[in-house]
């Protein structure tokens, strides 16, 4: 096969010592196109890249990619409960110490009286702060938002490849979640979904590797 193929490829060129030269090989076109409809396929988890495009074209990019319910949006959730609680217990005890600072125990030299008042305005303030945190960041992400969520936090997260006016107008976006109509930013600024990007893609990632070793695990029975 080897010396076919260096047949083909071999051709006298008329010169001294360089009858055993290779000449050169004519390529096809590739059939990949850096540009145009195939520069703007991808998915959710691994989209293209979005330099250039409007803020229209941005837009209804990430309105209508499919999202895989069981690989994504389920593990949003999930990772969207587990950082909601980790962030109002640090938002509760740093708000909690402050206010311990500006209400100091009186101490064991108090009376009853006051060091019981005292307890029951601290535990009134770590409710408060508590509930605080409840108003401003829902608890949870209900089946009926939680794809909407994440496609503004997909928006959000990749704006910052876009031109500066491009990105203004995306993050201005309105987009119904609920009962509420927010921007971009007003979604991003409620759920944090900032701070679910690493757990989403952990999750994401171990959804995927899980997949796999279930194919291969049917491949080798």
């Amino acid at each position: 096969m080897t010396e076919h193929l260096d047949q083909v490829r071999r051709k006298d060129t008329g010169e001294p010592g360089n009858g055993g030269q290779f000449a050169a090989l004519s390529k096809g076109a590739s059939g990949l196109s850096l540009h145009g409809e195939g520069a703007r396929a991808g998915t959710a988890v691994f989209p293209p890249s979005f330099g250039g495009w409007t803020a229209g074209e941005y837009i209804d990019w990430w309105e209508n990619v499919p999202l895989d319910d069981d690989g994504i949006l389920k593990n949003v959730q999930q990772a969207y409960l587990e950082k909601w609680e980790e962030r109002r217990y640090h938002y509760a005890e740093h708000h909690h110490n402050e206010w311990r600072r500006q209400n100091p125990d009186p101490g064991p030299k108090a009376t009853f009286a006051a060091a019981e008042a005292w307890g029951e305005a601290d535990k009134a303030a770590w409710e408060e702060i508590n509930n605080r945190f409840r108003a401003m960041y829902p608890p949870r992400l209900p089946d009926t938002r939680v794809r909407g969520v994440y496609r503004a936090f997909k928006m959000w997260e990749y704006s910052a490849q876009l031109d500066a006016d491009e990105q203004a107008k995306v993050l201005a976006h309105v987009v119904r979640l609920g009962d509420e109509d927010l921007t971009i930013q007003e979604a991003a600024d409620k759920y944090r979904i900032d701070l679910i990007k690493a757990e989403t893609r952990r999750s994401i990632n171990e959804t995927l590797m899980e997949r796999l070793v279930t194919v291969l695990g049917r491949q080798q029975a």
